[in-house]
């Protein structure tokens, strides 16, 4: 560009609002659930959003966070909506952007967070049962498996050796 004499002056992240699995692992670590829970004690306690997540930011929690809260603050200051500000800051699902999308205009935030956080523990129950259900078929293959590896390397090895030694009719 510089060649052409164009000078660039700002670079932003577009964003499609699909959010692939791999994607959240790229993006600043934070605890969603954790997060849903402390700004639905501090809603519920009579705190609007904007100073919930002052507060959210006043905790110190780890760089990444504080640094997800300061971007909500000061998108949430500059007059955007909070689900835009959450898309925007790109650590929280789709899930929970359209749940707090929705409750912008029901004014239903605090039930709008517990539906996600009963979204995410159904999900946490569903993993656990998932992993809990792979274990026994994977522990059956891997015994299985290193049985016939036995039973082909040293068991059959051994009777064909004593029926190569047997001299009979």
């Amino acid at each position: 560009f510089q060649a052409q004499g164009a000078v660039v002056l700002s670079v932003q992240r577009v964003s499609t609002g699909i959010q692939w699995p791999w994607q959240q692992i790229a993006t600043p670590s934070l605890d969603v659930a954790w997060w849903c829970r402390e700004l639905r004690t501090l809603l519920a306690a009579g705190m609007t959003v904007v100073e919930a997540l002052e507060t959210l930011h006043a905790q110190p929690l780890g760089a990444s966070r504080e640094k997800v809260h300061a971007a909500l603050v000061s998108h949430l200051r500059s007059g955007r909506a909070l689900s835009v500000a959450m898309q925007e800051v790109g650590c929280f699902p789709g899930v929970l952007v359209a749940s707090v999308k929705a409750s912008e205009r029901t004014s239903a935030l605090v039930e709008a967070l517990d539906d996600y956080l009963k979204h995410h523990e159904m999900l946490d129950k569903l993993r656990k049962q998932l992993v809990s259900a792979a274990i026994y078929p994977t522990l059956v293959i891997t015994l299985g498996g290193a049985i016939v590896i036995f039973l082909l390397l040293f068991v059959i090895p051994r009777f064909s050796r004593m029926y190569a030694d047997l001299h009979g009719p």
